[in-house]
């Protein structure tokens, strides 16, 4: 039974997986830690400024965004999700693609917002998208990233659910001063500061020069 179990679970891989078309209204919600990211990111932007929602979903973030007066353009590999996003802000530019296929031109963004999606792209995969995300901005433009930062049992299960295992043992991506801070070291930017909270370490950086 506990066989069975843990093989369906393995079918619903967490990455390639179609999808879902029914949305749980409690995503719509922003938790405090996630909203304190958010008001430190956006005091750092005047209105007008443009925004990638990088793997924006329904667009969550869109109604403040709009509030604060950002030109939003989406990005998300669900056209369903795309569709309910538009909804929130018709005027936004919306782009159905994965974000390891995504590739805006240099310099078109004052600012991206990649929240909740890192931990459903393969960590290998990582590199490249943060690089392509990074690139996208014009220089001194601002980036916020999220990371899970989950404790390693939970770890360890997610990673057996994606088919895939840890880099090494006991070295989970977000340890200090691990494989992910040399990933971050290598792109065009300046480290603003780290954050935490809901589970979640927020990356906040600005692109050189």
């Amino acid at each position: 039974m506990r066989r069975l179990a843990l093989s369906s679970l393995r079918r619903r891989r967490v990455h390639g997986a179609p999808p879902s078309r029914e949305f749980d209204p409690r995503w719509e919600a922003i938790s405090p830690g996630h909203r304190q990211v958010l008001t430190r990111f956006l005091s750092r932007l005047g209105p007008g400024a443009s925004i990638l929602d990088a793997g924006c979903g329904t667009g969550k973030y869109w109604p403040v965004f709009a509030e604060a007066g950002l030109a939003v353009t989406g990005v998300d590999r669900s056209a369903s999700m795309l569709k309910c996003a538009g909804e929130k802000l018709p005027d936004a530019g919306l782009v159905c693609s994965p974000l390891q296929a995504y590739r805006p031109p240099p310099g078109s963004f004052d600012a991206v917002w990649c929240s909740d999606v890192m931990e459903c792209l393969p960590p290998g995969d990582w590199p490249g998208v943060l690089s392509c995300l990074v690139a996208s901005l014009r220089p001194g433009g601002l980036i916020m990233v999220s990371f899970e930062a989950p404790g390693p049992l939970r770890l360890r299960l997610r990673h057996y659910l994606a088919g895939r295992h840890q880099r090494s043992a006991g070295h989970s991506p977000l340890s200090a001063g691990g494989w992910l801070r040399r990933v971050l070291r290598r792109l065009p930017v300046r480290t603003i500061d780290w954050q935490v909270g809901d589970g979640y370490r927020f990356w906040l950086a600005s692109r050189k020069p």
